[in-house]
């Protein structure tokens, strides 16, 4: 019963804590990586749309052909609702999915799938919720929020290079929008 309090209990009161957690300014992204573009003076960006988006991917394809890594980028609003997603060509068919996994999971989670993959190390606060919902959450580097005033306004998920690769090609988007 400890076990099923602990499995349960913890990561249910962690995500409502997030949930209620809040921060001034404008903030693009939250992550621990220092390659995560500081956008606490961007303009405001408010809802995102097609138009937003499309800007976001462009930015990210650029990046991508610079590291000769072709991607699939993703971007959600901010309920998680698909909004875009461009496939490169020869991009791995996996990374279709996973580059939408990853924008929703930070949207659901208010923080990237970096960070919320720290949580969920074995021993950890948030250990298993990879498998919670289907499996559609996503702990590894990749997936952005996009945070305006403190609310998520949409997220932003990358895949098909390494982890590294992922989040240096989503950042790119990200500063898109400054």
């Amino acid at each position: 019963m400890k076990k099923f309090i602990k499995t349960f209990t913890l990561p249910i009161i962690l995500i409502m804590s997030l949930s209620f957690a809040s921060c001034s300014g404008v903030l693009i992204a939250t992550s621990n990586n220092t390659s995560t573009p500081d956008t606490t003076s961007a303009p405001a960006i408010g809802k995102i749309n097609l138009e937003k988006a499309k800007i976001m991917i462009e930015a990210c394809e650029k990046k991508a052909k610079e590291i000769g890594v072709p991607m699939v980028i993703a971007v959600v609003d901010e309920g998680g609702n698909f909004v875009a997603q461009h496939k490169m060509d020869d991009a791995l068919i996996a990374s279709i999915e996973i580059s939408k996994a990853k924008a929703y999971t930070s949207v659901a989670f208010k923080m990237s799938t970096e960070d919320l993959g720290k949580l969920s190390l074995p021993d950890s606060e948030l250990w298993g919720i990879d498998s919670f919902n289907s499996g559609e959450y996503i702990v590894f580097g990749g997936g952005f929020p996009i945070i305006e005033d403190g609310k998520v306004i949409g997220g932003i998920g990358v895949s098909g290079g390494s982890v590294a690769e992922d989040i240096k090609v989503a950042t790119a988007g990200l500063s898109a929008l400054k």
